[in-house]
């Protein structure tokens, strides 16, 4: 296992994790009724750090987004005495500097540039890796950490996310209806939609026998639904499988963290997983009533809040709730409650159907690896010949018949193709199959056109369905409801294609021999002429 030992939480709330924690034992929130913020044309409700705290915060030369990073890595490892040469850096976010983002600055706003800035000012030798797999990031990128640290790929991980709200952002969720106007309420009947938040959090890992340790990763999984892109599986099948591979029993828990987004079918999918997955009786809470939803940030913010409640024996409420609207069978309150126990699970969510269980303990527990012999079953490679017309012609000779495909953005549309080709003729159980893929540009063109949708006030009309292509690990979504892959399924974004530093993260991610065979490789679409993927199929032996 990997020993958490030190953290950090920038937040409205506060610029350390202590305060966050206190803030929200007295029930504080962020939140606020915005109008006409960003631009955006409609009113929605945010927690959003204030111009005073941003004058505190912005370091010359970097972005709103860098600096946040910063911040709360200084902050973090201040009274560490950790050898930087040794250091990984994982950063998870789910759109970097979009609010920066005008569509001719391609190169500053690049999440690998924005990684390499970021490493270069703490003298991080090693290549930053990038998680960005929509909401679900942060606890992705966490897994990640505690697998590279098992598997003695890494001495020590800084994991820190991050993302920062901007007009991009709001008129995308608004565009899907998913923004609340009033404060949110997880879990409650009258529960309207998420409120966005904006902070960044940090976690630096070591391995188990570390004196500094202050709790433990114990376990966790990754699972997709494979049912579709912006909807949960309505029966929980993804989430529920992700918390059943960390084999807890309701005796071991103190509490289940919820994703907990007050959007209706989150909550209602999370109810559903957690009765499935056999842990009816423990109690559940959810922290966006406090911070919003801080995407990136999210899954290591609210997994360093719960820590604390776990130091002082607590389960936190669920600020927002006051009756039950789901009807999966779930203990949840909106008051704090004593508890004795030294463990909790932190279930999260994303887009794309990703889902991710951690289980993180005050106690110490064996935790065994063994790195994988792989066997590469096949290899498909897809280049841009110049044409635009390139993908339509390879969709009939491929695809056939598969109407969804004129629905999705060019990078979609080429990751489909490619492991349509990929997985011919292939026999292989796709429960246990899952998707990892590289990439340099992240959602580079999508992003450009749904830009164009929000860009004039004057023809303000942004797209959702555009919007949804914006997110990266949507393109691993058509390749899991396509083939039925419910497996892992994860989104990275790298400055190169290294090799050593892909089969480390490859060979990271099956080591808990849940993953039975693996589409991985590294996909680009700059646009209709310019794009490239290569993918391989992976079994373990």
């Amino acid at each position: 296992m990997a020993a958490i030992i030190a953290d950090n939480i920038i937040s409205p709330l506060g610029c350390n994790s202590k305060e966050n924690y206190e803030a929200v034992l007295r029930g504080k929130t962020a939140i606020k009724r915005y109008e006409r913020k960003f631009g955006v044309h409609e009113p929605f409700c945010a927690a959003l750090f204030s111009d005073e705290q941003w004058d505190n915060l912005l370091i010359d030369g970097y972005s709103k987004y860098e600096s946040l990073i910063i911040r709360s890595i200084q902050s973090a490892i201040a009274n560490l005495d950790v050898n930087i040469f040794e250091t990984t850096l994982i950063l998870s976010t789910t759109k970097g500097n979009i609010e920066d983002f005008n569509g001719d600055n391609d190169n500053q706003c690049l999440i690998t540039q924005s990684a390499k800035r970021i490493a270069d000012y703490f003298g991080i030798s090693k290549e930053a890796i990038t998680v960005c797999n929509a909401c679900a990031s942060g606890s992705a990128a966490l897994l990640l950490a505690h697998r590279l640290i098992v598997s003695d790929k890494s001495k020590c991980v800084i994991v820190s996310g991050c993302d920062v709200q901007s007009k991009f952002i709001i008129s995308g969720f608004q565009s899907l209806k998913a923004l609340s106007s009033e404060p949110c309420r997880p879990f409650d009947i009258e529960r309207l939609g998420l409120n966005a938040g904006e902070a960044a959090a940090t976690i630096v890992l070591s391995h188990n026998e570390d004196v500094r340790a202050k709790w433990y990763v114990a376990a966790g999984a990754s699972r997709n639904d494979a049912y579709n892109n912006t909807t949960p599986s309505p029966k929980g099948e993804g989430c529920a499988s992700a918390i059943e591979a960390i084999n807890a029993t309701a005796n071991d828990i103190a509490f289940i963290n919820a994703h907990g987004t007050a959007t209706m079918y989150n909550d209602q999918m999370e109810s559903k997983a957690i009765e499935r997955a056999g842990l009816s009786s423990v109690p559940v809470n959810g922290l966006k009533g406090h911070f919003g939803h801080t995407m990136g940030a999210a899954g290591i913010l609210e997994t360093i809040v719960s820590c604390y409640a776990i130091d002082n024996n607590v389960s936190l409420g669920t600020k927002g709730f006051e009756e039950i609207g789901v009807s999966g069978k779930i203990d949840i309150h909106p008051y704090p409650v004593a508890t004795t126990r030294s463990s909790f699970i932190k279930i999260i969510s994303g887009f794309g159907g990703c889902n991710t269980a951690l289980m993180i303990s005050k106690n110490q527990c064996h935790s065994a690896s063994q790195e994988p012999e792989l066997s590469y079953a096949s290899k498909v490679c897809i280049k841009s010949n110049g044409q635009e017309d390139c993908l339509k012609s390879l969709y009939h000779d491929v695809l056939g018949s598969y109407p969804k495909f004129f629905k999705m953005d060019g990078m979609s549309q080429l990751a489909l193709l490619a492991s349509e080709k990929l997985l011919n003729d292939v026999d292989l159980n796709k429960t246990d199959m899952g998707v990892i893929l590289f990439n340099k540009t992240s959602s580079l063109h999508a992003d450009k056109l749904y830009l164009n949708t929000i860009s004039n006030d004057t023809e303000y009309f942004p797209s959702p369905a555009l919007f949804i292509y914006t997110l990266p690990n949507i393109a691993i979504s058509e390749i899991a409801i396509k083939h039925g892959i419910k497996g892992e399924t994860c989104f990275y974004i790298v400055s190169e294609y290294n090799q050593e530093l892909m089969q480390s993260v490859i060979k990271a991610s099956l080591s808990d021999g849940m993953t039975k065979s693996l589409i991985t490789g590294a996909i680009d679409y700059i646009n209709e002429t310019n794009f490239e993927i290569e993918l391989n199929l992976i079994k373990t032996n």
